[in-house]
């Protein structure tokens, strides 16, 4: 999918991007060290994610989607699904933040929709009011 091009701040358009993990580390995994060293983080969760055979959506935001030479981090959300034995579907998101610069990676969950949506909606304001 062809993701669109940065406005002027360097951002992509506001909006939600669907794209393939292919896509996001041609567009957005090379071009310093420092991005390297995410995109080589991103594809470990990615593939870890993956192999529980519960992950819905992969959801990247934050400085490393942007034209910034070197991004201290990837913010993603993992949403997971699994179905009970009563056949009900359950969703769990996972924010994840992974700093490249200390080498560690910080976890928190939160369970529902709504939740992460007023979370998002937050980070995004204090993004993009943050510049």
């Amino acid at each position: 999918m062809l993701l669109p091009d940065f406005d002027s701040k360097g951002d992509l358009p506001a909006g939600v991007h669907r794209a393939t993990l292919k896509d996001v580390v041609e567009r957005f995994g090379h071009g310093t060290p420092q991005r390297e060293d995410v995109t080589s983080k991103l594809l470990r969760v990615y593939e870890i994610a993956q192999g529980t055979g519960k992950l819905e959506r992969f959801v990247l935001f934050g400085s490393y989607v942007t034209q910034k030479p070197a991004p201290n981090d990837i913010d993603i959300i993992l949403i997971c699904v699994t179905i009970s034995a009563r056949k009900t579907i359950q969703r769990t998101c996972y924010p994840f933040l992974i700093i490249s610069a200390r080498r560690t990676i910080w976890v928190q969950a939160f369970f529902g929709f709504a939740l992460v949506q007023s979370y998002l909606r937050v980070l995004m304001t204090l993004w993009r009011t943050g510049r």
